[in-house]
């Protein structure tokens, strides 16, 4: 990994400065500008709410629009907990802080044909839970030291959202997930499914969504899936049950992808067939993955009973059925537990919170490091993220 939770959260002086940047700051988007720093500096969206002193979950909510930032106060403390330089303040429309006495005051927002000239991608040194992130390197940085998830509840209560249309469309997935494919693609008899090729590929997906590069990865995952199904029809024998493994692994990626669209409906789909294409690969660290996504949709769909229970039981399922656990099996039941926590957490169950937390650092103490295995970001910091944020 390049970065650990606990270090400084680094921003390029040109970050500020990009047109993608800047046209969020016209909006008063902060769910793109946090979708932009993930983006150009590899901060997950837990270091960012470190940053900002608030927690992870407010943070995808305000990406996904599920929130909206709308006081005053509150773009001005998030400006200045990320250090926003006075251009990038007066683009948000704030007041600078350091104005230049001899110069006449500057208006409060930039007209909208105003473009600063624009300097190359610079981002180094950053902090990062996911390795594959994509990172560049350039200028000089500056560092600033944030308050910690501790300080969370400073502006929680003066969040208030309202939905927002997404970005990018769902509706690729619409007729993959409605099982509208073909039963096969048309193709020579004796020509099986490439699984080397597929993992490739799945593992691409996994990087895009980690990556936040929706965008990009919205151009071929229904196509991957629908690869996948063919492949899970074609293959026999333990290739079939890799096919199976893979396939869960991509329709988990869309469900996360698409729970952050805020489109339910296919999120739960495609969970669902996550769920069932895990059962079909008959590898329980592959169900205690997909048990993840689907306690993160019922949690999404604010049904925190179903959630918790989900979590609980599929991560005391791993830990019967793993006979002597694995990295990656510890990573997975770890981070299930985790999310098991949080729900219980935000169903005001605190003593199932504290219970699941508990199993959760034991978990990272017997892994011993902090890692990405099976894309978790599982490890003693993730785990003492969680203990500071409840």
């Amino acid at each position: 990994m390049t970065g650990r939770a606990h270090e400084l959260l680094t921003i390029p002086d040109s970050f500020w400065r990009r047109a993608e940047t800047l046209a969020a700051l016209r909006a008063r988007d902060i769910g793109r500008l946090y979708q932009l720093i993930s983006q150009y500096t590899g901060a997950s969206q837990t270091q960012i709410g470190i940053a900002c002193g608030t927690s992870q979950g407010k943070v995808s909510d305000i990406i996904r629009g599920v929130q909206q930032v709308e006081k005053l106060a509150v773009f001005e403390r998030i400006a200045d907990a990320l250090d926003a330089p006075d251009h990038a303040r007066i683009t948000l429309g704030l007041a600078p802080r350091h104005a230049a006495p001899a110069q006449p005051r500057v208006p409060t927002i930039t007209p909208a044909d105003t473009r600063p000239a624009l300097h190359a991608a610079d981002v180094s040194g950053l902090l990062n839970l996911d390795p594959e992130d994509r990172q560049e390197e350039d200028d000089p940085v500056r560092r600033r030291t944030f308050v910690g998830l501790t300080g969370a509840s400073l502006f929680s209560a003066m969040l208030a959202g309202t939905s927002r249309s997404p970005l990018i469309d769902a509706e690729p997935f619409a007729p993959v997930l409605a099982g509208h494919i073909a039963e096969a693609t048309p193709g020579p008899v004796d020509t099986s499914p490439d699984l080397a090729a597929l993992t490739v590929a799945v593992d691409r997906a996994r990087s895009q969504y980690q990556a936040c590069h929706y965008s990009e990865l919205i151009k071929h995952l229904p196509g991957l899936l629908s690869r996948l199904h063919d492949a899970c029809l074609a293959l026999d024998g333990d290739q079939r049950l890799r096919a199976y493994t893979l396939s869960a692994d991509a329709h988990h990626v869309a469900a996360g992808l698409l729970l952050k669209l805020d489109d339910q409906g296919l999120a739960y789909l495609a969970a669902d067939r996550s769920m069932r294409a895990a059962q079909a690969s008959e590898d329980p660290v592959t169900v205690g993955a997909s048990a993840r996504i689907i306690t993160h949709t019922l949690m999404n769909g604010h049904h925190l009973g179903a959630a918790i229970a989900t979590a609980s039981t599929y991560a005391a399922r791993l830990d019967r059925d793993i006979g002597t656990h694995t990295p990656e099996s510890l990573s997975i039941y770890g981070s299930l537990l985790l999310r098991g926590s949080i729900a219980a957490a935000q169903h005001d169950k605190r003593q199932a919170a504290h219970e699941l937390l508990a199993e959760a650092e034991d978990a990272a103490q017997r892994l011993g490091a902090d890692g990405n295995l099976l894309w978790t970001a599982f490890g003693p910091t993730n785990a003492t993220l969680h203990r500071a944020a409840q």
